[in-house]
Parts: structure tokens; sequence; C-alpha cells
């Protein structure tokens, strides 16, 4: 594909190792099918002074373009503005600041690519500063695309009729799971350029060759049974419990469980920090060790709970995994990361598309909703002990079902380049 010189990737996040593995398998896939192209990666994210990756010679992380989409900000009428004559037709205006840099960006592209993302576009986030870039892509009648991500539902009529304008007028929906799907088709859609492929992070195959020497270096033994744990803030529990109440009888449930584990005398437990520390950021949306360490104080073996550094990337994250003898995980992509690893996860699901995955996994007997955890948090150790009595099993399971979620994740950029092939025609 010589045609396309330059890529522009909008609403890729940051701050979140999940985000980061899956973006990171995207732009590599882009590299790969487009080699003459070079890719520009937009942020749309709380904070964006940290990058999944580093620039290269084909590859600019471009860093604080944050529109103002406050109805309390007079910054954000005149973005309203602008969109509005982006919209009419005048696209040759001199926005200037912020908004025109991003307009500059996105005119300058072949094609546009909406990063792997969860359900930014949908009821649960109502992501204006997301829509935003997708609408202006539009406006600049750029060719846009959908590589991966969750969506839906679309209940709320605003959010409803953002989604129906931008996905009718996409030129491919690549969405990650049959639940996202779902809610797309729910929408009856102009046209039918939609797939169910898998997430963009399964694609990417991680070495694990140096586990042994990582935990060394960390000081865990690599002899004992290491359980994988990966906690989640209130803020980003379903609607219904999301309050500081329900995030401390889920820190207590997970702390139980933990100790509960950790009475096995061969047992450590490594934590995975998903939304990693940025700059001594607290922010909870950015951040996961506030939390973490509230767990920590309530371990009664401290000596065995380990939290991974919060500069151990996606990679290195993925290769620790590999030693794990399951994972309990509350953050989707450390579902992923076992999985991938050959690893047992245990999923404790806050959004569809975790439970989604579990599905194509066929490991549903292994996840159970947060809404029952934080009532009947004992029946997590009901499903590690399943783990640990049929180890092989759910091992093989795993090999079996992988392989066919990896062609599925690839098969997001094999849309793009097949769709683009036919319009070159």
């Amino acid at each position: 594909m010589d045609n396309i010189k330059r890529i522009c990737i909008i609403n890729q996040h940051t701050c979140n190792r999940g985000d980061e593995a899956a973006g990171r398998a995207a732009i590599q896939s882009l590299l790969d099918h487009f080699p003459r192209s070079v890719i520009d990666v937009l942020y749309c994210s709380p904070d964006t002074s940290s990058t999944i990756d580093h620039d290269s010679d084909r590859v600019r992380h471009i860093q604080g373009i944050q529109l103002q989409v406050s109805i309390r900000s007079i910054e954000s009428w005149k973005n309203a503005l602008r969109m509005i004559a982006l919209w009419t037709g005048l696209k040759k205006l001199n926005f200037g600041g912020a908004f025109g840099e991003l307009v500059d960006l996105i005119k300058s592209a072949d094609i546009v690519i909406n990063a792997p993302t969860g359900p930014n576009l949908g009821d649960k986030y109502k992501d204006t500063k997301y829509i935003s870039n997708l609408l202006i892509s539009l406006f600049l009648e750029k060719r846009l695309y959908f590589y991966g991500s969750s969506m839906g539902p679309f209940s709320h009529p605003l959010i409803k009729l953002a989604g129906k304008y931008i996905l009718n007028r996409s030129q491919w929906i690549c969405v990650r799971e049959s639940t996202s799907l779902s809610h797309v088709r729910d929408l009856n859609l102009a046209h039918n350029r939609i797939t169910r492929t898998a997430d963009a992070a399964i694609q990417r195959t991680i070495p694990s060759h140096d586990s042994s020497k990582l935990l060394h270096h960390l000081g865990i033994p690599d002899d004992s049974t290491l359980v994988g744990l990966t906690p989640l803030s209130y803020q980003w529990y379903p609607e219904s419990i999301r309050s500081q109440k329900h995030e401390n009888i889920i820190i207590n449930n997970l702390a139980t469980v933990s100790n509960e584990l950790l009475k096995s005398p061969n047992t450590n437990i490594i934590v995975f920090p998903q939304l990693f520390n940025n700059e001594g950021k607290t922010n909870p949306l950015i951040n996961d060790f506030n939390i973490i360490k509230t767990i920590q104080d309530k371990i009664e073996r401290k000596s065995n709970f380990y939290i991974l550094p919060s500069d151990f990337d996606s990679d290195l994250q993925q290769i620790i995994i590999s030693k794990c003898k399951a994972v309990i995980g509350m953050r989707y992509h450390s579902l992923i990361f076992a999985a991938k690893m050959r690893v047992p996860p245990i999923g404790i699901t806050y959004e569809h598309k975790a439970s989604a995955f579990m599905d194509s996994l066929s490991l549903q007997d292994l996840c159970m909703d947060i809404k029952e955890f934080l009532y009947n948090p004992t029946a997590i150790l009901r499903l590690y002990k399943e783990v640990l009595v049929n180890h092989g099993y759910y091992v093989e399971k795993l090999n079996r079902r992988m392989p066919e979620l990896e062609n599925l994740s690839r098969a997001g950029i094999e849309a793009i380049v097949n769709r683009e092939e036919t319009l070159v025609k």
C-alpha cells in the first residue's frame, strides 16, 4: 500500500498498560502493512505527558493537544463554533491554538485510525473529547477506521445520534468483542462494513525467556506459586456502585482473598499496576497505586505481597505474568496478558469488554461480575482452587483458543488494508 504516506492515529490513551500494549500492537501492524508510511499518534487522555512508546523515524507521538469541551469554558464554546465551521466546509481557515494544531495534523493524513480503546463511544463514558476528534476527522473528509475498539451501548439520545453519524461515515469498524458488535448492529447502520476482531494486544508476541531474570531482579522466588492481582478504583465501577463506600468494601475483600491465599507458605502475590504513576500524580484515573497501597496495608504477610514497579511497562508485565499460576484481574488487559502467556485468568469484570473476552476463551466459569464480588468475595477463592486442581485443563484450553484469537486480532489490520485496496481500485 505505497499510496498511504501518512497515517494519523487519534484517541490513543496513555497512563494505562493495557492501552499501551494494544496501541503498540496496532502501530506495529500498521507499520508492517503500510511500509512507506509514517504515523502521528495523537493522545486523548486525562494526562498526556506520558506516551506508549518512544518516537522513531516512522512514528511520532504528539503530546499535549487537549480540546476544551466543558460547557463552562469560553474556549469550549469557541471550539464548538470551529467545529461548525469545519462541518459547513470552511476547512481552509487558520484556527490557531490546540484546535488548529489538531486540525493540521489530521488534515495532513491520508487515513485516520481510531486507536484501540474501551467503549468511549457509548453511554458509559460519554467522552466528548473522543467524539470531537472523530467528528473533526470526518469533517475534514478523511477516511476513518476503527481498530479493535469496544463500543456502546447507545441508549442515550445524543450518544446514539453521534455514534450513528460517526459509524455510518466510517470506512470500516473493527470491534474487539461480540457485545460491542451487537451494540453497533443495534444502530441499524446504512452499511455493513463491520468486523468482529479481538483485542489488538493479542496479536503481538512477547517472549518470556527473561522471566526468571526479572523475578530475581525483584527478589521474588521463581520456584514459588505466584498469583497475579490487578485491583480497580471505584471511579471505574458501574454507576450503581460507583462510590468510595463500595471501593472500601472491595479493598477489604481483595485483602481478605489475598490473606487467605498467602496462608499457603509457598505462595506469593504480585500486583500489576495497570494505571501507572505519572510524575507523582495521584489522580485515580491514571494511577492505581493509592488503592494498591491501601490493600497492602491490610496484608498480614507483607513480605509475600509484591508490587511491581511503576516503570515496568506492558512488555515486562507480560513476561513476569508468564511465571504466574493464575491472575486475578479486575482490569481487562490483565486478563488478556494472562491468556497470552497461557496463564489461567480469573476475571472480576466491570465492563462488557472483559466478560466478553472471557466468553471468547470459553472461560465463563472463571469469571464473576464485580457486583457479585462485592457481596461474595470468597467465590474468587473457589475459582482459584478450581484453577489449582485443574490447572492443566485450563492451560490446554488456552492453548486451543488463543491461536484463533490471535488470528482474529490480526483481522483488524486486514480489514483496513482490504478496504484501502478496494477504494484504490
